[in-house]
């Protein structure tokens, strides 16, 4: 019995292994890149010449240099293998290196397998001697089930990573009040957690702004889907001067989540770092048929992946649970999984009679700071900005006056401090911390 060139095929699939490889070479940048490259053993590949491009990958990575097609291309000089690199090089480069390296590693434990399998049969039927072939076939089997040395990585091979790594941007909330004490990051999921008529809207609206400034370089997509596109835009069209209007896209129309999901992907490849939804309770699942909690908890499962795989800062406003105002509707994964729950409530001042607007972080996974301030919505600009009290006794806040203004300062206990209007208009929409 010999094994065939056609049962062989079977058990490979070129056009899968060069997908991978194409994947590493072209987001060599990225953090799942670098994993990938760590968990993967070299004779996962079907053919010699793949397990040589990826030799020279490890060692370019080794010596600390970007293992990206230029550099890789130069290596791989009078190795014999350009037939190959030039057809990796044609391949569809795969984004999702854990899900192909995982079916790759499956594939060639298959390959083992099958070739010893073989091995053992032919033995059986030329020397017929079944228990030495049942030894050694049985000692195969407890190597193949034993070798998880590649799911496992030191600390040491995480720093040489994390030391390599360019630093992450870090980017405004478009908000410059909390900007101090909370930023945004990508594959950061955010939540935004409110009573109904408090701005929750407006907060999302400003974000999605200032990653479509002028002066950085990143877009954004906003998904009003409680309005139509064409009622975003008109009840914008006022007050659209501080952000690139080219850098904005605008969706209205996926409210599956698989549509949902395309339309972010399609966004990540025009350049999109921010992605705003408007809200949960307006995303469905077709192809659910469970619980309620299940298609919940499927919603935040899916933009949490797709923050961490692609580097994105998505913002979700989500329903409050019935009789537990601080927590999300539905699905406890809707509190574990965001970094930084927002929530928005009004608030009424008996002393001075005024309705005030707070924001307090519920969970701030980024900075690790409880916020709690005071906001206001301007009317002008349909922009939130902070509101902070500059106390000079502890006699209390004082009534506006008759007219509507602010007291006299010199009579106040204290004075209200409100940001400038133009700090929210997208200036500062990248922070620089010196990381």
């Amino acid at each position: 019995m010999t094994l065939s060139t056609d049962q062989l095929k079977k058990l490979t699939n070129a056009d899968s292994e060069r997908s991978y490889i194409k994947g590493i070479v072209t987001f060599f940048d990225a953090e799942d890149s670098m994993i990938a490259i760590l968990k993967t053993k070299p004779h996962i590949f079907s053919s010699e010449a793949r397990e040589t491009i990826f030799k020279i990958i490890v060692s370019l990575d080794d010596k600390r240099v970007k293992y990206s097609a230029e550099t890789v291309g130069l290596e791989l000089y009078g190795k014999g293998v350009d037939e190959e690199f030039i057809k990796i090089l044609q391949a569809e480069p795969s984004p999702n290196l854990e899900y192909v390296l995982t079916s790759l590693s499956q594939l060639a434990k298959s390959r083992r397998v099958y070739l010893q399998l073989l091995e053992s049969a032919n033995q059986l039927l030329q020397t017929n001697q079944v228990s030495p072939t049942l030894f050694k076939l049985g000692e195969f089997v407890d190597s193949e089930m034993s070798e998880r040395d590649g799911d496992l990585i030191t600390y040491a091979e995480h720093r040489k990573r994390v030391e390599a790594r360019e630093p992450k941007p870090k980017y405004s909330t478009g908000l410059k009040a909390l900007d101090t004490n909370l930023w945004f990051e990508g594959g950061s999921l955010i939540v935004i957690l409110a009573e109904p008529e408090v701005g929750k809207s407006v907060l999302l609206d400003q974000m999605a702004e200032s990653f479509a400034g002028h002066d950085i370089q990143t877009k954004a997509m906003i998904c009003p889907f409680e309005f139509s596109a064409e009622n975003y835009v008109e009840r914008k069209m006022s007050r659209d001067g501080s952000f690139d209007h080219e850098k904005l896209y605008v969706e209205d129309e996926a409210m599956e989540l698989s549509q949902l999901k395309i339309k972010i992907l399609q966004a990540v490849k025009q350049g999109v770092k921010f992605v705003g939804i408007d809200s949960q309770m307006s995303l469905t699942s077709f192809g659910h048929t469970g619980r309620e909690e299940g298609m919940e908890t499927k919603k935040f499962e899916m933009l949490s992946s797709l923050c961490i795989r692609h580097d994105l800062v998505i913002v979700l406003i989500a329903q409050q649970a019935s009789g537990v105002a601080k927590k999300v509707y539905g699905t406890a994964k809707g509190n574990y999984l965001p970094k930084v729950i927002i929530h928005l409530a009004k608030e009424y001042d008996k002393e001075s009679g005024d309705e005030k607007i707070k924001l307090v972080t519920l969970k701030n996974k980024i900075s690790n700071v409880r916020i709690d301030m005071e906001v206001e919505i301007v009317s002008s600009t349909v922009k939130m900005r902070g509101v902070f009290q500059n106390k000079r006794d502890n006699s209390g806040r004082k009534k506006k006056n008759d007219d509507g203004g602010l007291p006299d300062l010199e009579a106040a206990p204290f004075e209200v401090i409100y940001e400038d209007d133009a700090s929210n208009s997208a200036s500062l929409p990248f922070i620089d911390t010196g990381a």
